[in-house]
């Protein structure tokens, strides 16, 4: 699969109604939530070969995009060390300070993107990303894919 067809088959499966995506610029902490990801914030990269090497998507923010999003609202929310503190997976450590943040419990599950966001706020589901998270591969938007048909 292409770029652009993998992005355009995540989108469509993908249960979050909008993402939450936080990322550092030099070493201060910044969160924008917007309705869809755009084809410039996301790369095509590869599994490693140990997890079968298929293509996936990884969520891949520039200093132009991030520039773009603070003008258009993104909210500095403290230091990168004050939000991600120590942990190893960033990723992680980001979805449990933003739902904290949001007054609910956070608890680390694997329910697939296309079944529900990471959490639900105001009715809506959000997925909850930091800078250079891996989206999906292409084996799970297929599978999305075939559950949203049956």
């Amino acid at each position: 699969m292409e770029k652009n067809e993998m992005l355009r088959n995540y989108e469509a499966t993908s249960a979050a109604d909008a993402y939450v995506i936080g990322f550092s610029m030099g070493k201060r902490a910044y969160v924008a939530t917007v309705p869809t990801l755009r084809e410039d914030m996301v790369k095509l990269d590869r599994e490693s070969s140990s997890h079968g090497g298929a293509l996936k998507l990884r969520l891949t923010i520039s200093a132009k995009i991030k520039a773009m999003l603070i003008a258009r609202g993104a909210v500095e929310v403290g230091t990168v060390e004050e939000v991600l503190g120590s942990r190893k997976n960033k990723g992680e450590a980001f979805e449990q300070w933003y739902t904290e943040r949001c007054g609910q419990e956070w608890n680390k599950d694997s329910v697939p993107y296309y079944m529900d966001g990471d959490i639900t706020v105001n009715g809506k589901k959000l997925q909850i990303k930091w800078e250079s998270a891996s989206l999906t591969n292409e084996n799970v938007i297929r599978k999305a894919m075939e559950w949203k048909l049956a």
